[in-house]
């Protein structure tokens, strides 16, 4: 029932999260689990105001992980993209969008973010590791930073469908851009990047 001013702290497009601050101390607070041990079909519970009934709970599973969502708006284009996001069939809604998706323990795995445009159950939320990195470096005033290599890529369906079909784990590369560090590393159109530090690519992320 209190009502207060917020100040905008700072703001990440790409990752599509904000901090605001308001002048008390005394709102009780969420607690940050972590997202690097979700594993799928592991209960979770999302909680908004979805269409605007405040106080809202829906539960289900985590359906994937490291998933890439592009986000519609009302009148169906493509606004966004976002990368590396949670899966779920917890029903999210319009107003569940900054709410949290929490582990059976009541602990923030997720920040529920978007839907998948008229499909059923199936919702995304930025993984609460990210969101915490992000909400941080903000706090400190500091540029997030966000990892570039400088690469187009077909992963191996897209390959295939290309006619660029190859076996095995790995992305193809379309194209390097000019002074990148992908094209400092030596890549060229027509790679396939299979791993790094030993952990098998499947699909870019």
């Amino acid at each position: 029932g209190e009502e207060f001013v917020a100040k905008l702290v700072g703001t990440d497009s790409l990752d599509d999260i904000a901090v605001v601050s308001v002048p008390s101390t005394a709102l009780p607070q969420a607690t940050f689990g972590t997202s690097a041990s979700l594993t799928v079909g592991q209960p979770v519970i999302a909680i908004g105001s979805p269409l605007g009934n405040q106080g809202s709970v829906t539960a289900g599973v985590i359906s994937a992980l490291h998933r890439t969502s592009s986000a519609s708006d009302s009148g169906g284009a493509s606004s966004e993209t976002l990368e590396d996001v949670l899966q779920t069939d917890a029903s999210i809604n319009p107003g569940n969008s900054g709410g949290p998706l929490s582990d059976m323990a009541g602990n923030v795995v997720g920040v529920n973010v978007a839907t998948a445009g008229n499909a059923n159950n199936i919702g995304y939320s930025i993984p609460a590791d990210l969101a915490r990195y992000v909400a941080e470096t903000l706090i400190d005033h500091q540029k997030v930073q966000h990892p570039f290599l400088g690469i187009s890529y077909l992963n191996s369906i897209d390959a295939i469908e290309a006619g660029s079909g190859f076996s095995g784990p790995g992305v193809l590369v379309k194209s390097v851009r000019t002074g990148t560090p992908a094209a400092a590393a030596g890549f060229k159109p027509g790679d396939i990047l299979v791993a790094i530090d030993g952990v098998d690519i499947d699909n870019g992320q």
